[in-house]
C-alpha cells in the first residue's frame, strides 16, 4: 500500500511540474532549460496514459512552439507508423505543427528522414547505413501530409535537394586537379530562383523567425565547381541570395553528416546556456558553430566557415610545403615538422618516448606570433589573444564531455578576425577515437604551441577559470544535455562504432601505417560487409551513459577521484598534469 500512495504521489507532482513548466512558456519565459525540462519529462515517462493527456492537454492552447524548436531533431526521431500509441498521436501533431509554423527549421529533417533508404547499393550492408523503415515510413507519410499545406514550398525544397544529391554522389576523382567545372552543366545550375526557400547554409534563430519572409530565398547557383581536397572530394560551390549575400557551402557525398549536425545542434543549445549564465556570459564564453543540413545518410551540405585557416597550415603549411609557415619563418633552425614524423614513424617502440623528447627540443611552438602578425595594436593583441584562450577553453571541455575526437590541425580553424577556433569535422565523436589502431587517449588537444597560443601564463589563470565555469555549467545543465543527445538511442542511422574501414582510414590520412596502406581496399571493403549489423541502441546507451558519468559530482578518472562537491579546480587539475 504504501509503494501504491508513492507512486500516486509521484505521479501527481509530476503532472503538476508539466503544467507549471508550460505555464512558463506561455508566459513568456525566456530561458530554454524550461522547454527542455518539459519535454524531458514526457519522454522520460512517454509510455503513461495520464502523461500524454496532460502533455496533449497543455499544447493545446497558445502553446510557445517556438520555444521546442531547438528539440526538433530530438523529436522527429521518435516517429512511427506502426505504433498506434497516444505517445505517437501527440508526437505527430507536435511535430506537424512545427513544421507548419517553422517550416525552415524543421522540413530538412523530415525530408532527410525520408531519404533513410537512399543509400549506395556497395554500402548497405555496413551498420552506419542501416534504415528504420518504420521511420522512414511515417516520414514519407508526414512529408505528404504537408503537401496539402505547403505544397509549393515542398516542391522548391525537393528541387533544391535532389540538386545537392546529384552533385554529391557525382564522382570528379579524375578532375581532382581542376578547380573550374562548370556549375551550369549540373541541376543545381540549371536550378533557377526558389522564391520559397532559404539557402540551407542560413543561421536560423534558435526559436524560429517572426516572419518567415525575412529570411533570403535561393537565388542560383553561380560560378564554378571547386574541388575540395579529402577523403571523398568534396564540392564547394557558391549560392546567390536574395540579400546580396554569395554563400559558400561544401557539398559532401560518401560521408555520413548526421552526427556533425546533432553536434553542431548540441554547440547552439551550449552557448544558449552560456548566454543564460551571468559569470559565463560576463566572459563572453561560446563555442563557434556552423550549419550542417543532412540530405540522405550518405550526402548533405555544410556552412562554409568564411576568413579562417586551419591551424596546421598556419604552423606548417599546406600540402607538405613549409617553407612559408610560421614554423620556418619564426624557427627557421629547427627541424621541419615531416622530419619530426619520419623520426617518430621510424623509431623502435622501446625508444620512441626517447625520440619524441629529442624532436621537442628541435621544434619548438610558435602559435603565440599568429597574433603578433595579425594583430598589431596593443589592444587587439590582447584582446584575440584572450578570445582564443576562452574559446579553447570552452571547446575542450565540452569536446572531453561529447568524446571528441580526431583533433589534429587540420581540424581545428582559426579565425582570422576575432582568433577563435572552429572545430570542423566532428564525426568521431563518444570516445570513438579510442578503437582506433594507436587509441586516443588524451581528453581534449592541448599541445605545446595551443598552449603557446595563451601568453606567458599558458593553462594557468584565464584558461583554467573558463575550463572551471563551463564544466560547472554542463555539469549543472546535465538533465537538459542528455535530453539532447538521447536522440541517439532512437536514431538508427546514427553511427557508434567505427568500422574496421573508417578506422584504419581515418590513420592512413594521419600517417599510420596500417594494413590498407599495404594491401590495397578491395579486401578489407569484402571484410566490412560481411560483419553482422551491430545492435546500434546497446551502443548508444553505453556511449550515454559514460557522458553522464562524466557530468556526475563525482567519478574517477585515470584513477584520480574527481569531486566538484569539494573544487571545481581539482577536477580541471587532473587534466593539466605538469602543465
Amino acid at each position: 500500500q504504501e509503494l501504491v500512495n508513492f507512486k500516486a504521489q509521484l505521479e501527481r507532482w509530476l503532472l503538476i511540474s508539466m503544467a507549471q513548466y508550460s505555464k512558463a512558456l506561455k508566459a513568456g519565459s525566456a530561458n530554454i532549460k524550461v522547454a527542455f525540462r518539459l519535454i524531458a519529462l514526457w519522454l522520460a515517462h512517454w509510455e503513461e496514459p495520464h502523461v500524454n493527456e496532460k502533455f496533449d492537454e497543455e499544447i493545446r492552447d497558445e502553446f510557445p512552439w517556438g520555444k521546442l524548436l531547438p528539440l526538433s531533431y530530438q523529436l522527429t526521431s521518435w516517429i512511427s507508423v506502426r505504433d498506434k500509441s497516444a505517445f505517437q498521436r501527440t508526437l505527430k501533431s507536435i511535430v506537424r505543427v512545427l513544421c507548419r509554423r517553422h517550416p525552415h527549421h524543421c522540413l530538412w529533417h523530415i525530408w532527410a528522414l525520408a531519404n533513410g533508404k537512399r543509400i549506395p547499393k556497395r554500402q548497405r550492408g555496413a551498420s552506419r547505413y542501416v534504415a528504420d523503415d518504420d521511420k522512414v515510413d511515417a516520414a514519407e507519410k508526414l512529408w505528404n501530409e504537408l503537401r496539402i499545406e505547403h505544397g509549393p514550398l515542398l516542391e522548391q525544397m525537393e528541387r533544391l535537394g535532389e540538386g545537392y544529391i546529384e552533385l554529391a554522389k557525382a564522382d570528379f576523382s579524375s578532375n581532382s586537379g581542376r578547380s573550374d567545372l562548370r556549375m551550369e552543366r549540373s541541376l543545381l545550375g540549371r536550378i533557377g530562383e526558389l522564391f520559397l526557400v532559404p539557402p540551407l547554409t542560413l543561421a536560423l534563430p534558435l526559436q524560429g523567425f517572426q516572419d518567415d519572409s525575412d529570411a533570403p530565398h535561393v537565388m542560383g547557383f553561380r560560378g564554378s565547381i571547386e574541388l575540395v581536397g579529402g577523403i571523398n572530394v568534396p564540392k564547394a560551390i557558391y549560392c546567390a541570395c536574395s540579400d546580396g549575400v554569395e554563400r559558400k557551402q561544401l557539398v559532401k557525398g560518401a560521408d555520413d553528416l548526421r552526427q556533425d549536425a546533432v553536434m553542431e545542434n548540441l554547440f547552439c543549445i551550449s552557448n544558449e546556456l552560456i548566454a543564460s549564465d551571468s559569470e559565463a556570459s560576463i566572459r563572453k564564453l561560446r563555442i563557434r558553430n556552423y550549419r550542417v543540413v543532412p540530405l540522405t545518410p550518405c550526402a548533405g551540405v555544410l556552412q562554409w566557415v568564411e576568413n579562417t585557416i586551419p591551424m596546421s597550415a598556419y604552423l606548417v603549411g599546406r600540402n607538405g610545403k613549409e617553407a612559408n609557415s610560421a614554423h620556418q619563418r619564426f624557427r627557421p633552425t629547427d627541424w621541419l615538422s615531416y622530419d619530426c614524423r619520419q623520426r617518430l614513424r621510424n623509431a623502435p617502440s622501446t625508444m620512441r618516448e626517447v625520440v619524441y623528447e629529442e624532436i621537442c627540443s628541435n621544434f619548438g611552438p610558435v602559435l603565440g606570433n599568429f597574433f603578433l602578425e595579425r594583430f598589431h595594436k596593443a589592444s587587439d593583441w590582447f584582446d584575440k589573444r584572450l578570445s582564443y584562450t576562452r574559446s579553447v577553453a570552452v571547446s575542450s571541455i565540452l569536446g572531453y564531455i561529447v568524446g571528441l575526437g580526431d583533433r589534429h590541425g587540420a581540424n581545428i580553424l582559426l579565425d582570422l578576425d576575432t582568433a577563435e577556433v572552429v572545430h570542423i569535422d566532428l564525426g568521431i565523436a563518444f570516445e570513438q577515437g579510442k578503437t582506433l589502431r594507436t587509441p586516443e587517449l588524451v581528453p581534449f588537444r592541448l599541445t605545446r604551441d595551443v598552449v603557446d597560443g595563451m601568453g606567458i601564463s599558458g593553462v594557468e589563470g584565464v584558461f583554467r577559470r573558463c575550463c572551471e565555469v563551463s564544466l560547472r555549467l554542463l555539469r549543472e545543465n546535465k538533465g537538459l544535455l542528455m535530453t539532447a543527445m538521447e536522440v541517439f538511442l532512437y536514431d538508427p542511422l546514427f553511427k557508434w562504432l567505427l568500422s574496421p574501414i573508417e578506422a584504419l582510414q581515418l590513420q592512413e590520412n594521419l600517417g599510420e601505417e596500417t594494413p590498407i596502406n599495404r594491401f590495397g581496399w578491395k579486401a578489407l571493403e569484402v571484410q566490412d560487409r560481411s560483419d553482422d549489423v551491430m545492435h546500434l541502441n546497446s551502443e548508444a546507451a553505453k556511449a550515454l551513459l559514460r557522458i553522464k558519468d562524466k557530468l556526475q559530482v563525482m567519478r574517477v578518472e585515470q584513477k584520480r577521484i574527481l569531486n566538484s562537491t569539494f573544487s571545481l579546480t581539482s577536477s580541471i587539475s587532473a587534466f593539466l598534469p605538469g602543465l
